[in-house]
């Protein structure tokens, strides 16, 4: 599998704005020197997978939405992200 560096950085970004979090808030929490998240976010850096993991949990982002884009939708029966396994009850989403 190949791993998408540019449209990783991209997530990352989107996230960290959702936030309103600034990159330097992100790098302290997540034990980053300054200025690595800008090469991360621009694609310019290739990081390791522990990095990544550190930067999703200060975001709160799953290692599907992460890596792959990928988000369970909440289901419309459910009160919080579906986990169950009843016919139509959860759906996988592409968050860009």
């Amino acid at each position: 599998m190949y791993m998408e560096y540019e449209e990783i950085g991209r997530r990352i970004a989107g996230k960290r704005k959702r936030l309103r979090m600034t990159q330097t808030e992100v790098e302290e929490r997540a034990g980053l020197s300054r200025k690595y998240l800008s090469n991360i976010e621009h694609g310019r850096s290739v990081q390791s997978i522990d990095v990544l993991m550190q930067i999703a949990d200060v975001l709160h982002m799953t290692p599907n939405e992460l890596l792959l884009g990928l988000k369970i939708r909440k289901c419309d029966r459910c009160p919080a992200v579906c986990k169950c396994t009843a016919a139509g009850h959860f759906s996988f989403l592409f968050v860009k």
